[in-house]
């Protein structure tokens, strides 16, 4: 079979404007670029410039991102919905009509994808990375207008195919619009992220990285660990993200505030080097779709203390971690003294090598031209 001619319709995506913003898409484009040539679309909207950028990922896959200044939603649509359908124009004038849309994020691109689906009959692939299907987030489509829920129903029920990351993911958009779907989860860059000895070795650190939203629960853990602290004053608590005023206060007033170091914001390729460093990778969010931060601690061979919540709950088994309950700082506490002292029962490299398994490029990618090969034969 020959491949599929295949484009992505972003929501999110890696711009000039936020460097962050849907990395986790542009590493799945990365390594579905190595094995099969792909055109990105994605617009950026309230941005501080008007033009397109144009480059390429791997020397094989097109990456175009339009750029606008327009503050009002509805013009700003407008011509979200004109740069679309002319880059549509430009690919087929290239490469003839595309066999498969992608959709990333199907709010609002999937409005585009199913607008052509209908006019050119093109079918279309949803991926949602996007965990707003709960009410414990705080941006839940449960807060937005009926019209929003009834355009997502329409939307996914006109997909070819539903892609999550996370089984409970999958699971919510099941309940709610009547759709199956198939798991392809987050991919981690194995070339950074791999089973390294521990750098700092004279004592026993705990980590945690985040954007440290209220909902990752950064205070909670910090907490947690003085309380842990106070049975072993060896145990040491790196925190490494854009820090809130009031965690810096909440660590000046502790006795233990010298176990706890603060790391400024930190590249992709940073975030590997501090997995490197330490012992165990603490998470205690009260919701995660799948947590990329968490597979790539297991492709570096560290367990990870996680709440048991959402989708990361379904990466934690006893030989890589533990699983405690969501806000429970008791629990966690406890949890933060039994992996030091059991640390010796964890299989670094085995941890390392199952995770990979899962989560490396190559894994992925075979995952989604899978589900492109196996469209293309239906």
């Amino acid at each position: 079979m020959s491949n599929p001619k295949v484009l992505w319709l972003c929501s999110w995506f890696p711009n000039d404007e936020d460097q962050f913003r849907g990395d986790f898409i542009m590493r799945q484009a990365e390594a579905l670029s190595t094995i099969l040539p792909i055109e990105i679309f994605h617009f950026v909207a309230h941005a501080n410039k008007s033009d397109l950028q144009v480059y390429t990922i791997n020397n094989t896959s097109r990456v175009t991102i339009g750029y606008d200044v327009t503050k009002n939603n509805i013009l700003s649509f407008r011509k979200q919905w004109r740069f679309y359908n002319q880059c549509l124009q430009e690919y087929t004038r290239r490469h003839g009509k595309p066999d498969i849309v992608h959709v990333h994020i199907p709010w609002k691109v999937g409005l585009v994808a199913r607008y052509w689906l209908k006019k050119y009959n093109i079918p279309y692939i949803i991926s949602e990375h996007y965990g707003i299907y709960n009410t414990h987030v705080a941006d839940s489509i449960f807060t937005k207008p009926k019209l929003v829920m009834y355009l997502n129903e329409k939307i996914f029920q006109s997909a070819a195919s539903v892609i999550t990351v996370s089984k409970s993911l999958g699971e919510e958009i099941k309940t709610l619009f009547g759709v199956d779907y198939q798991l392809v989860p987050n991919v981690v860059n194995t070339d950074n992220f791999y089973f390294s000895n521990i750098t700092k070795k004279n004592t026993f650190s705990f980590l945690h990285i985040s954007n440290m939203y209220a909902i990752k629960n950064t205070d909670k853990i910090i907490t947690a660990f003085a309380s842990a602290h106070q049975q072993d004053s060896s145990i040491r608590l790196y925190l490494a993200g854009a820090m809130p005023k009031a965690i810096l206060d909440q660590i000046k007033a502790l006795p233990c505030k010298e176990a706890i170091e603060i790391i400024d914001e930190v590249t992709y390729k940073d975030v590997s080097e501090l997995m490197k460093a330490h012992h165990c990778f603490v998470l205690f969010s009260d919701w995660e779709t799948q947590s990329c931060v968490t597979l790539e601690a297991l492709c570096s061979g560290r367990p990870v203390i996680s709440s048991a919540v959402g989708g990361v709950q379904e990466l934690i088994q006893p030989q890589n971690g533990i699983l405690v309950e969501a806000g429970n700082i008791t629990t966690l506490s406890t949890a933060m003294l039994a992996i030091k002292q059991h640390y010796h029962q964890y299989h670094l490299e085995q941890i390392a090598a199952d995770a990979q398994a899962k989560y490396a490029y190559q894994e992925v990618a075979a995952l989604l031209l899978k589900s492109y090969q196996s469209l293309m034969s239906s």
